[in-house]
């Protein structure tokens, strides 16, 4: 069964039960983290300068 099925299936039952629809497929995983931020709170910096706030050291 593939994702979209299965969706169609939790939206039936949830209109069945009166209880709102789940979102749809790959809408939820885009929300979750903090800040939405897909970077794991690395920054990259160019080769041969230090990241701000390290001094230079």
């Amino acid at each position: 069964m593939t994702a979209t099925q299965q969706h169609m299936i939790d939206a039936y039952r949830a209109l069945q039960h009166g209880t709102p629809p789940p979102p749809p497929p790959g809408r939820a995983s885009l929300r979750t983290g903090e800040g939405g931020d897909r970077s794991g709170g690395r920054r990259s910096t160019p080769a041969g300068r230090s990241p701000k706030g390290t001094g230079g050291r």
